[in-house]
């Protein structure tokens, strides 16, 4: 069973690319399990049903730009335990005969947020979480990143609410671990056509 991963800063085009692509794995035969790390994430769960909401509906939470220290550090323990549930899922999908798990907003996604958050908090305690974290990271066979700038982001259609700094220091982090995580660089400048055939 393959693990594909598409990851990048918001507005990038994963979601565009997502649809497709399950399309074309289901129409040849493919058994396909769908993941969202921010819908998986026990923390994110927990929040929800506090709020009273009875779903997840990708692209409509609001992100966030800024937290408490506290809740920085119960972020990285949850996401330890999120990594331990992914990993029990993914061998009963296997289990279950099936070909691919198809990953918007991966675990990627949600180190990097961790990272980005604590830039204003400058935490080593959080920094030592990040690299703890990073060595248990369920990584993807094939971990696709969106790579391209926030400028191009700001120009489209839709454009992020957190705006153009907020993008530049995400896309920052994401091209420091690019070799470290083994990446796959998407030039998500190009057409969805361009990006779909080079994904394929």
């Amino acid at each position: 069973m393959k693990f594909i991963a598409l990851t990048g800063v918001d507005g990038s085009g994963k979601s565009t690319q997502l649809e497709p692509l399950m399309a074309h794995l289901v129409k040849n035969g493919h058994k396909v399990a769908y993941f969202h790390a921010v819908e998986f994430s026990l923390a994110n769960r927990m929040s929800r049903f506090l709020k009273g909401k009875k779903s997840f509906e990708a692209g409509q939470e609001k992100a966030v730009t800024e937290t408490s220290l506290v809740s920085l550090i119960l972020r990285e323990k949850f996401l330890f335990i999120d990594f331990i549930r992914f990993h029990f899922w993914r061998r009963h999908l296997r289990l279950e005969g099936y070909d691919y798990i198809l990953s918007d907003r991966s675990f990627y996604d949600s180190l990097i947020n961790i990272e980005y958050l604590n830039l204003a908090k400058d935490s080593a305690l959080v920094r030592f979480g990040v690299r703890f974290l990073s060595r248990f990271l369920p990584k993807a066979d094939y971990p696709f990143f969106f790579s391209l700038n926030a400028e191009d982001i700001m120009s489209r259609s839709r454009v992020p609410e957190q705006g153009q700094v907020y993008l530049e220091e995400k896309l920052r982090l994401f091209n420091g671990k690019e070799e470290t995580w083994h990446l796959i660089a998407i030039d998500a400048t190009k057409s969805e056509a361009e990006i779909f055939q080079k994904i394929l």
